[in-house]
């Protein structure tokens, strides 16, 4: 009906055009005619009509194709729930008149077989299983890590050539205009390497997945988190293997010294520290110095990053992480869930498995300084 009525609104609004036109190309043609006028005020209201009434149909069929959408899904789910799907070897079986006739042996009555969809990711699993309470099982905030100091690369392939460029001769200078500018020198030494594949599995009982969304947070959370202190770990190791160049902190200054005098160092060597890798008990020292101070930064503008493994005296890697250190990364943590592993199917165990591809590399050693305290 829209549309018909749409249609005799374009066919007057072109006859009102058509008239207006040729009173327009008449020979008496005066521009202001009544007439003329009228015409050109019905043409105007009719094209006015004609958007209100397209707007209106427009939006009609874009709530007709949602609600098309929404009726296709239910019907698809419906058609799922009355059997138009095909049927498993084992469903055709429990439904068959041989299984469902049979007693049992004795007195036992019929067995009832549940049924279920096997999950095959997060999402799927998400949707097979029965809804349940919602569990805030999310993995605390990480303190600050190497990783987001560092240039992170992303690469496509496992295998990866990365470049170090070491200045060999020139420097820059102050030159008068016309006379010849000085040379410098970069001497790179390209490595070919692989990523390393991080990872770890963990498994639970079909009980604990029917609580989909607390397993959904334990694997985005605990899982996930055991993979990322492994990656941070390489990072740290990465750093203990380069031979980085050496500093000491002014005397009787502390460790709280020793932080500012790599600082120094690192500028010095024409880089922007960003950064520092101390112990847990030096970090401790280096606040109660802040405090004592009352010096509101007493990182000296840096991020600390805490390693578990040093120990309290252990020289401070103190460094442009950005200019310094690459991290290749192929992907993120990922995450897979199977009950397909040697017999967990038949033992109603689902296995959770999260892994990532990345490599740590120090790249520009001059960019960091190992600085112990004076």
């Amino acid at each position: 009906m829209s549309q018909e009525v749409l249609n005799t609104l374009r066919e007057e609004r072109d006859q009102v055009r058509s008239n207006a036109l040729a009173m327009v190309e008449a020979e008496d043609y005066s521009p202001d005619s009544e007439a003329l006028k009228k015409l050109e005020e019905r043409g105007a209201h009719l094209d006015d009509q004609i958007s209100r009434l397209v707007k209106l149909m427009d939006a009609q069929s874009a709530a007709d194709a949602l609600d098309g959408r929404m009726s296709k899904a239910t019907q698809k789910r419906a058609a799922v729930t009355t059997e138009e799907r095909p049927l498993s070897w084992g469903e055709e079986f429990t439904r068959s008149e041989v299984f469902t006739g049979w007693t049992g042996r004795g007195t036992t009555g019929k067995l009832e077989i549940e049924t279920r969809a096997l999950p095959h990711s997060l999402t799927s699993m998400k949707d097979a299983l029965p809804s349940s309470p919602v569990y805030d099982l999310t993995a605390p905030e990480p303190p600050p890590m190497i990783i987001p100091l560092a240039n992170v690369i992303s690469v496509s392939t496992n295998a990866i050539d990365y470049v170090v460029w070491e200045l060999v001769a020139g420097a820059a200078a102050v030159v008068a205009e016309g006379a010849a500018k000085p040379t410098l020198e970069w001497k790179p030494v390209v490595t070919s390497s692989s990523l390393d594949t991080i990872a770890g599995t963990t498994s639970f009982t079909r009980q604990l997945a029917e609580d989909a969304s607390a397993v959904q947070s334990f694997i985005n959370g605990e899982l996930q988190r055991e993979v990322t202190k492994k990656v941070e770990a390489e990072a740290k190791a990465a750093l203990a293997a380069a031979t980085l160049p050496t500093a000491t902190g002014p005397a009787d200054a502390g460790v709280s010294g020793a932080v500012r005098a790599g600082k120094a160092a690192v500028q010095a060597a024409g880089y922007n520290p960003n950064g520092f890798l101390i112990s847990s008990d030096d970090l401790v020292g280096v606040d109660i110095a802040g405090m004592a101070m009352f010096r509101g930064d007493p990182y000296w503008g840096l991020t600390p990053v805490v390693d578990p493994e040093m120990s309290a005296g252990d020289d401070i890697i103190v460094g442009d992480f950005k200019a310094g250190v690459q991290h290749y990364r192929r992907n993120s943590v990922q995450l897979f869930l199977t009950d397909s592993h040697a017999d967990a199917f038949v033992h109603n165990i689902l296995w959770a498995l999260a892994e990532q591809r990345c490599k740590t590399i120090v790249t520009k050693p001059a960019a960091m300084v190992s600085v112990s305290a004076g």
